[in-house]
């Protein structure tokens, strides 16, 4: 995720995740641009995130929804079949 942020001074910025750090994520910030990565992103990092952006002049915040996709893996659980006829299903 690649956000164009502004201020002068320059304005710090966190990156979080249900108030935590975000442990596999690699962030990057420029005077211009912040820059969120998550490192072998899977199902289980779908979610909300937020940034934050502040500086001595103010402070403002955005709350980004993350929606992970991935290729299926192989169906889970018991799987239950019904209604097959031999000429429909």
């Amino acid at each position: 995720m690649k956000l164009g942020i502004t201020g002068s001074p320059t304005p710090t910025v966190i990156w979080t995740k249900k108030g935590k750090p975000i442990p596999r994520a690699r962030t990057s910030n420029t005077n211009d641009c912040t820059t969120l990565e998550l490192l072998k992103a899977h199902h289980g990092d779908t979610g909300n995130y937020l940034v934050i952006v502040e500086n001595d002049h103010g402070r403002d915040f955005a709350d980004i929804p993350f929606i992970i996709i991935d290729k299926c893996g192989p169906p889970e659980g018991t799987l239950e079949v019904s209604d097959v006829f031999a000429d429909s299903c």
